[in-house]
């Protein structure tokens, strides 16, 4: 999976729900981020997530033609980014702030012969059926930041949340066929 996606680092989870719950906990508590944009087309997973957050989450619109959010994101935000359109701009970043990717409709993509998710600071599969891969909802975090990474793996790991074998299996048999699958 680090290959597939151009990073350093990947922590495996028992599910995209903690993995995207456990991310968004690091900005807020450890990080102390106050300020987390989600566009308003995200995925209705999220909602049970960001429900969680809900004190710091602000719904941001979409470009119609960039397909790109909308605002003003500054350093000390986060932006949470469905990879639905696998986009990303070369001449100007997304967000001034953080960027966390949410790729698994767009595994295996690219643009602008970048990986997608090697452009983002942090990021994260949620692998159930919708997916381009399939891991009965496990979830994957991945990320090229070390401070980023410790964190998370000491939480998921405390909290045992580690994705379980089976659901590994199923993802390392759909692996191989992953570029037949983009292309469907």
């Amino acid at each position: 999976l680090r290959k597939i996606l151009g990073v350093r680092y990947v922590i495996l989870t028992i599910s995209g729900y903690s993995a995207l719950y456990y991310i968004l906990k690091m900005f807020v508590e450890d990080i102390g981020i106050n300020k987390i944009y989600v566009p308003g087309y995200s995925p209705s997973f999220y909602s049970a997530v960001i429900s969680s957050f809900k004190d710091v989450v602000s719904f941001c619109d979409i470009d119609r033609e960039s397909l790109l959010p909308i605002g003003d994101f500054e350093e000390d935000t986060v932006l949470i980014y469905p990879g639905y359109f696998g986009v990303v701009r070369e001449d100007k970043k997304i967000s001034d702030g953080v960027v966390i990717d949410g790729l698994s409709k767009c595994i295996g993509g690219y643009s602008y012969d970048k990986v997608a998710g090697s452009f983002s600071d942090i990021g994260f599969l949620h692998l159930d059926d919708a997916a381009i891969l399939f891991g009965d909802s496990a979830g994957v975090i991945f990320t090229n930041n070390s401070f980023f990474y410790s964190v998370l793996s000491k939480s998921i790991e405390k909290n045992a949340l580690m994705m379980k074998p089976y659901q590994s299996a199923i993802i390392l048999s759909q692996i191989s066929r992953l570029d037949e699958r983009m292309r469907l």
